[in-house]
């Protein structure tokens, strides 16, 4: 590894490694969040900020 991170801090990032992996598998699902397709940071940004919005309304209301 490149990075040494503190051992909390890695204790941290193993126990919310399979949310992390699945936030970024539902990411991945909104094409447009690809760089070649936004064209500018704003946009991206923009675009990122309104596909988690999305999977958190799908999170939170799917399964009621």
């Amino acid at each position: 590894m490149s990075h040494h991170r503190p051992t909390e801090e890695m204790t941290m990032l193993n126990q919310y490694r399979n949310r992390i992996e699945r936030l970024n598998g539902n990411i991945r699902g909104f094409r447009g969040l690809m760089i070649k397709y936004t064209k500018t940071v704003d946009s991206y940004w923009t675009y990122l900020y309104l596909a988690l919005l999305c999977i958190t309304c799908y999170q939170l209301f799917a399964h009621k």
